[in-house]
């Protein structure tokens, strides 16, 4: 049976090549070939198709959605936080655009923003692994300002006002 779907997807994609040759701005196809690609773990290959389909179209937030996962992969959180950006100001009704709304909430609405709550992210894990819990929920509670739902920092802020018996605070 996997064989015979390696067979179809192997045609498919050969289908897809010729589409793009003929019509290299086709999105669909180079969609689809990047999509290939990255299943096959060829990042270089999805990248390229991806970049190639928002060229042509910057608005096309399929291609958008998944090079911001690529790129959120690979650890360029501007370039994801910019391509899902670009997803989300489509407005389009679809669970991609939702999934790039929701990612900016946890990474930071602009690239700035982002670089800025990794940097407190990592200086509460800086501070937790010396100890020192009152710096490290302060870096979570700077997160949380810039951020109200990012879920890892209300997390990390709770469990440290409940260590220090703050119930009250942590609920």
């Amino acid at each position: 049976h996997g064989l015979r779907l390696a067979r179809h997807a192997a045609a498919a994609e050969a289908h897809l090549r010729k589409v793009v040759e003929k019509v290299p701005k086709h999105l669909p196809s180079l969609l689809l070939l990047g999509t290939i690609a990255s299943v096959s773990g060829q990042g270089d290959e999805a990248r390229a198709r991806w970049e190639a389909a928002v060229a042509v179209e910057p608005g096309f937030y399929p291609a958008q959605v998944n090079l911001g996962r690529l790129y959120e992969t690979a650890g360029e959180i501007d370039k994801a936080v910019a391509a899902y950006s670009s997803a989300v100001l489509t407005r389009a009704t679809s669970s991609d655009v939702a999934f790039a709304a929701r990612r900016l909430s946890q990474l930071g609405s602009t690239p700035e923003q982002a670089m800025t709550v990794r940097g407190w992210l990592r200086e509460a894990g800086d501070a937790l692994q010396a100890g020192r819990a009152d710096d490290a929920r302060r870096f979570f509670e700077q997160v949380l300002a810039a951020l109200p739902t990012h879920a890892p920092s209300g997390f990390g802020a709770a469990l440290l006002a409940a260590k220090r018996g703050e119930i009250a605070e942590a609920m």
